[in-house]
C-alpha cells in the first residue's frame, strides 16, 4: 500500500521547529513525502512494516499479542531502537519505554516477559545495517531527554543527564535517523511530545474507574477492608473471588474490551457469593495481572455455565506470580477472597 502525506502548511502545528535543547536541533521541515505499508498477516492492527521513500531505515509496528507470532522475522535480528507504548493504570496517562539493542528481538522479548503495561511496540532498524551501538544509544538518550522535559507521558526509563559521546559525523547521522523516526511516529499515532492527557476511554455501559480506591497500588476497593497485609485465604464460606486462567485473543477481547467473561462453570451455591474475578495470564506471563468487580451473573446456556459481567473495566494489579507452585495449578478456576488476592505475592498464597 502506497500513500502520500500532504500536510497543511498554513496550520501552525505543521511549521518547522521542534527544538531539543541539548546543543542539537531536530529540524522538522514538514513537506510532502510518501510511505509504503506492508501488512504481512492482513491485519494492520496486528503487525505492519513501514518504509519511507528515500530513507534507509525500516519501521515495524507490532501488537503485544502478535509478538510471539512475528518475533522471528529477520528485521528484528538487527541493531535498533524501539518504543513500547501503553497506559499507566494508576495515573491514566500514556506510558512509554524507550529501548534499544544490538539484537532488538532479544531486548523486546525480555520486555514482553517483564513489562506488563505495553500493548504496542514500534521498532526502528536500518535497512542497510547502518546503525551501530553508538547511534542507537544516542537516539535513545535524546528521546528520553525530550519526553522527560515535556512531561508528555510516564516514562519507564531511568533518566541520565550525560549525553553519550559521538563524533561530529556520527551525531549528524544519528540526528538524521532520529528525524525520520519522528516522521514515522506521526503515522502510527505515537505522540511523544504532545501535552499529557489522561485517557478517557469508556466502553458503553461500563465505567472506567470504581468510585472507591483499592490498595494493591493499582486496583481499588475500600482501604479499610485491606488494612491487614497478611495473606488470609479464608474458608469456602468467605470465598468472594474466582481466579480464572486466560490467554490470547479471549483475554484481550472478552476480558479487557468487553468487560465480561464466559462461559464459566460455577457451582450453583457459589453464584451469589462471587463478587470479584482475578485473571491469571498463562505462560509466558504466568501471573495474575488483573482484577474486576462483578456486576451480575447470568445463566449462559442452562448447563451450569454462566456469564460474568463486570461492574467496571478490569484494573491492573501488582502481578501475583506462579512462584514455586506447579505450572498446572490454575488450569481450572480457583476460589479465594479479595483480601487474600490483594495481599498475595505468589499463587501459593491464595490456595
Amino acid at each position: 500500500m502506497d500513500f502520500c502525506v500532504l500536510p497543511d502548511l498554513n496550520d501552525p502545528k505543521h511549521r518547522p521547529g521542534l527544538c531539543i535543547n541539548h546543543n542539537q536541533m531536530i529540524e522538522r521541515h514538514f513537506r510532502p513525502y510518501s510511505v509504503r505499508l506492508f501488512v504481512p498477516d492482513g491485519d494492520p492492527n496486528s503487525f505492519k512494516i513501514i518504509q519511507k521513500m528515500n530513507w534507509t531505515g525500516v519501521s515495524l509496528e507490532i501488537s503485544r499479542d502478535s509478538w510471539e507470532v512475528h518475533q522471528d522475522r529477520s528485521e528484528f535480528n538487527q541493531t535498533g531502537v524501539y518504543i513500547l507504548s501503553g497506559q499507566d493504570g494508576e495515573s491514566g496517562l500514556p506510558m512509554l519505554y524507550i529501548g534499544q539493542g544490538d539484537w532488538v528481538k532479544e531486548s523486546i522479548d525480555s520486555d514482553y516477559k517483564n513489562k506488563m503495561f505495553w500493548d504496542r511496540a514500534t521498532v526502528f532498524v536500518s535497512g542497510n545495517y547502518g546503525l551501530d551501538r553508538k547511534h542507537i544509544t544516542w537516539i535513545q538518550w535524546m528521546l528520553i531527554q525530550k519526553i522527560d522535559e515535556t512531561g508528555s507521558c510516564r516514562l519507564d526509563n531511568d533518566i541520565t543527564a550525560n549525553e553519550p559521546a559521538l563524533s561530529e559525523y556520527e551525531k549528524a547521522d544519528a540526528l538524521e535517523f532520529l528525524n525520520e523516526i519522528l516522521n514515522v511516529l506521526n503515522i502510527v499515532k505515537v505522540k511523544l511530545f504532545d501535552n499529557a492527557e489522561k485517557a478517557e476511554v469508556q466502553l458503553p455501559g461500563v465505567p472506567e474507574k470504581p468510585q472507591k480506591v483499592i490498595e494493591n497500588t493499582e486496583v481499588g476497593q475500600d482501604t479499610e477492608s485491606v488494612q491487614d497485609s497478611r495473606v488470609v485465604p479464608g474458608t469456602e464460606d468467605d470465598h468472594d473471588t474466582i481466579i480464572i486462567p486466560t490467554e490470547g485473543d479471549a483475554f484481550k477481547k472478552m476480558f479487557l474490551e468487553e468487560s465480561c467473561w464466559y462461559p464459566i462453570q460455577l457451582d450453583e451455591k457459589r453464584v451469589d457469593k462471587i463478587k470479584y474475578l482475578g485473571a491469571y495470564q498463562t505462560a509466558p506471563v504466568s501471573a495474575i495481572t488483573y482484577c474486576a468487580e462483578i456486576k451480575s451473573v447470568e445463566s449462559y446456556n442452562g448447563n451450569g455455565e454462566y456469564k460474568l459481567n463486570f461492574k467496571y473495566r478490569p484494573q491492573r494489579i501488582n502481578p501475583i506470580e506462579l512462584g514455586d507452585a506447579k505450572a498446572g495449578s490454575l488450569q481450572e478456576p480457583g476460589y479465594t477472597n479479595l483480601k487474600a488476592l490483594l495481599s498475595a505475592k505468589t499463587i501459593r498464597d491464595l490456595f
